[in-house]
């Protein structure tokens, strides 16, 4: 498979004073074995020497950007998405991180698929500071499942009739979606993505 006929895809950390946990989870963005990627830092006015860790990566996948003034998640989440260059687009938290070959193994099923949108179930970890001992540095990773091609209506029909949890439906977290129909989705809702 030519990696020209690969979506590019645009990973999104929004932060704000966490660098103590971006580091970490920015290791996982890059350890991915998937070039086409950009990673985007969403720095939402930090003060705990943010841009100073990031910008000591020196790595061309990943780019800085900075909120003028301090703004709500999803205003900051809107800004990160303007930057995006990239096919795909997905957010990952500052205290989240990427699996190994998630992007290459994600890349693969949208060449094969030609899907515009992605969900997967999430792992879990919990970090060594956890207020709960005994689940310290725990990785809750579910098991493999199998490729599932839904129709979005019937679903979003079922989760508005309370059949089914909303987290079934495509989501930008802990899932990905095209660029262009994320900004399709924009155009028709005052410009923002989240306000739907």
């Amino acid at each position: 498979m030519k990696s020209s006929s690969l979506p590019t895809i645009s990973v999104i950390v929004p932060t704000r004073d966490r660098c103590d946990t971006l580091i970490a989870t920015l290791r996982t963005c890059l350890d991915q074995d998937y070039e086409r990627c950009e990673i985007i830092v969403s720095d939402n006015l930090s003060n705990d020497g943010t841009k100073e860790h990031v910008a000591a990566i020196r790595d061309p996948r990943v780019r800085y950007v900075r909120t003028d003034r301090r703004l709500g998640m999803s205003q900051n989440w809107e800004f990160a998405l303007s930057h995006v260059t990239g096919d795909y687009v997905t957010f990952v938290g500052d205290d989240d991180a990427l699996l190994p070959g998630a992007l290459k193994e994600l890349s693969q099923i949208i060449h094969r698929t030609g899907t515009h949108a992605v969900t997967w179930r999430a792992a879990a970890y919990i970090w060594p500071n956890s207020i709960h001992e005994l689940s310290r540095n725990l990785l809750f990773i579910p098991r493999k499942g199998r490729l599932e091609r839904r129709a979005t209506p019937r679903y979003l029909q079922q989760v508005l009739d309370f059949q089914r949890g909303y987290s079934e439906l495509p989501v930008i977290y802990k899932g990905i979606a095209k660029t262009d129909v994320m900004r399709q989705i924009a155009s028709l809702s005052r410009g923002r993505f989240s306000s739907l």
